[in-house]
């Protein structure tokens, strides 16, 4: 019978672990190249595979930023992502790599120790890697020009968005007519900005219906969208007209996914004072801590989280309150399940958080009902042990609970709905909405489809 390896502690292996080390030894084709301030495993981008930086995390950790999917990552992640990442149970692989590293180390070092030498890396590089942010400068290749009526056409025939909505002044002249230097003909684009107004990329729609790429959205090359975001307008205070005791001004940050769901949510919703942000459909701790430095420096009083209703956006959610509220953690997460902790420091707190615990049960049972509905018992139990396709929830002190979430909508979408109610105050600053559809592009539509079928006339009924 096989013994079961030991278990590492991975949260000492990522403190005593240099990932530098980690990375050179599990991938020694890759060199630092000073240029680009990465590693690499070639110069030319036409033969390179991939690129990684290196960085300090939100965590104080040593971070890596994979280019070719941007996203960051820290030393469990890499070796999930990059050297286990075909194994049936990447778990189990992870530790054991670590625990191979741990039992190897004194053989390793000497290895990496001529890889040093010979890339002439020493410590203090090493050292300023890990304390800076990931920067690297957007140059745009390209022009803006006034719309086309066919890029007109695309946003008021195929988006349904008037053209009231998107020439208000929360909107007007976001999205231009683009032409990239290396393509001959004209997109639909918007600029992604950093939050201090950086202009750090261009995202561009195809929006001629006779190709096969119409509608399809791409980013301009070398677009940094794990810092940057769309942005609407912002609200101008009217000084002259200034009423005593009227809110004016961009008071209310609204959180979208894309532009087009920001210029619908306005169209559908109208709310007053608001101002607009998107992810640009994607959003890492990092970016989630941008995002709130920015509510914060412009003193919004409110964000609404408005992203699109599916998993994704309810995952987007959670990023986003663990950087909003500093008693939620997330310790871990991944395709599969996120590790999310709570610190709770009185009674009232902790019966909230049970609430969370008890609609979780809810949600397991109709999952265990389901699977074992179609298959045994035991295969069933098997299953929901190796896809963490229920919940845990554990206390780790007296004032912490930790919750393992399956990645899944129910779960998420519970679990972002019922901490904004735990902690004082945070419902009046922190609000989530959702659109019935998949995203508010899509109920304006149905809502204007529907309008066009009410007010068209009813034939009479043929009597017989």
């Amino acid at each position: 019978m096989n013994e079961k390896p030991p278990m590492i502690n991975w949260d000492q292996a990522m403190k005593e672990i240099d990932l530098v080390d980690f990375f050179l030894y599990k991938k020694p084709n890759f060199f630092y190249d000073k240029s680009r301030d990465a590693f690499v495993d070639n110069l030319d981008p036409k033969l390179r595979t991939n690129k990684f930086q290196f960085i300090k995390g939100k965590d104080g950790r040593q971070n890596y930023f994979d280019r070719a999917s941007q996203t960051p990552g820290n030393l469990i992640h890499f070796i999930k992502n990059h050297v286990v990442q075909h194994e049936s149970n990447v778990w189990e692989g992870v530790n054991r790599e670590l625990l191979a590293y741990r039992s190897n180390l004194e053989t390793i070092k000497k290895n990496l120790n001529a890889v040093y030498a010979s890339q002439n890396l020493s410590d203090d590089l090493k050292t300023k890697m890990f304390s800076r942010e990931l920067t690297e400068e957007f140059i745009l290749k390209g022009k803006f020009f006034p719309l086309h009526q066919n890029q007109k056409d695309y946003i008021t025939k195929h988006r349904l968005i008037s053209e009231e909505t998107f020439n208000h002044p929360l909107f007007k002249n976001i999205v231009k007519s683009f032409k990239d230097q290396k393509d001959p003909f004209f997109t639909l684009a918007f600029e992604i900005k950093d939050t201090s107004g950086k202009v750090v990329g261009v995202q561009k729609t195809n929006t001629n219906p006779d190709y096969d790429n119409f509608n399809s959205k791409r980013f301009v090359s070398g677009t940094q969208n794990d810092v940057g975001f769309g942005f609407s307008n912002s609200v101008e205070i009217d000084k002259i007209n200034l009423q005593v005791n009227t809110k004016q001004g961009g008071r209310n940050l609204f959180v979208t996914e894309s532009l087009w769901d920001a210029m619908a949510h306005f169209e559908v919703n109208k709310p007053q004072n608001a101002e607009y942000i998107s992810t640009n459909g994607e959003i890492a701790e990092n970016k989630a801590f941008k995002l709130k430095q920015y509510f914060e420096l412009r003193a919004f009083e409110k964000i609404t989280l408005a992203t699109d209703n599916d998993k994704r956006g309810c995952f987007f959610d959670t990023i986003i309150i663990s950087s909003l509220i500093p008693e939620v953690k997330i310790n871990y997460k991944d395709t599969d399940f996120l590790s999310i902790s709570l610190s709770l420091n009185d009674k009232e707190s902790f019966t909230k958080a049970e609430k969370i615990a008890s609609k979780f049960k809810e949600i397991d049972k109709k999952t265990v009902n389901f699977l074992s509905d179609v298959m045994p018992r035991n295969m069933a139990i098997e299953i929901i042990n190796q896809e963490m396709a229920i919940s845990y929830v554990k206390r780790n002190s007296k004032s912490e609970l930790e919750f393992i979430v399956p990645n899944n909508k129910e779960y998420l979408e519970s679990f972002n709905n019922m901490t904004l109610q735990i902690y004082p105050g945070i419902n009046k600053k922190i609000n989530i909405q959702k659109s019935i559809s998949k995203d508010w592009n899509d109920d304006l539509k149905v809502a204007k489809n529907n309008k066009i079928d009410n007010d068209l006339p009813k034939k009479k009924s043929l009597k017989i």
